[in-house]
């Protein structure tokens, strides 16, 4: 006589871990600075953000678009600006400069319509 395996069933939390550590597996994470291409994407990233009007999101969206750009020196070439005021303008836990960021959206502004009229 053949004896009957015992079917081992998981439970809830057993369930969902195993399909936590999937997704973990099978996912990447996801950064902004991916899609920062041009400096048409970078000015609507930024013009979304100060519309938000908060200086904590304000100052992570420039590092986003540092990070995006390749560093503090490249944007401060493009935008005229210092590199001690850009990496000011980034501190979270302080009250970064509004003024910069908007001073880092004209530039690409500017970028983008001497852009469109090449194109």
């Amino acid at each position: 006589m053949l004896k009957a395996r015992k079917s081992r069933r998981l439970k809830g939390s057993q369930h969902h871990w195993r399909r936590c550590v999937w997704l973990a597996l099978n996912t990447k994470p996801y950064d902004s600075a991916d899609y920062l291409k041009d400096a048409e994407s970078i000015f609507y990233f930024l013009e979304a953000e100060v519309e938000e009007n908060e200086m904590p999101y304000l100052a992570s969206a420039l590092g986003t678009v540092i990070r995006a750009r390749g560093g503090v020196d490249v944007i401060a070439a493009e935008t005229g600006l210092s590199v001690d005021v850009l990496e000011f303008a980034t501190r979270t836990e302080g009250n970064g400069d509004h003024e910069t960021v908007v001073k880092v959206m004209e530039a690409y502004r500017r970028r983008m319509s001497s852009d469109s009229k090449v194109a």
